[in-house]
């Protein structure tokens, strides 16, 4: 059994989890581990850049974000809009 979690840490901002109305301060220091297919979002950013690591193992298919609303993207066009910002 294949067990894949995410962590987050180190931004400054807010922060929800399966539900928007749950939007929490995120700030440096904060470390937040959750399972697999929990929908989130960072909707505030309160300092840029942000920069996001990500790490898996084993190797996790790119394609491996979804958004809840198709119309906001896939996983090809969020990374390749937020490159170029950079």
């Amino acid at each position: 059994m294949i067990l894949r979690r995410q962590v987050i840490q180190g931004f400054m901002g807010t922060l929800w989890m399966e539900d928007p109305r749950d939007e929490a301060e995120f700030a440096p220091g904060h470390v937040l581990f959750f399972e697999r297919n929990v929908v989130h979002a960072l909707p505030t950013l309160l300092e840029e850049p942000v920069i996001f690591l990500s790490l898996a193992s084993p190797r996790r298919d790119p394609e491996d974000i979804t958004f809840v609303d198709p119309k906001d993207g896939t996983a090809r066009t969020f990374m390749a809009r937020n490159n170029e910002s950079a």
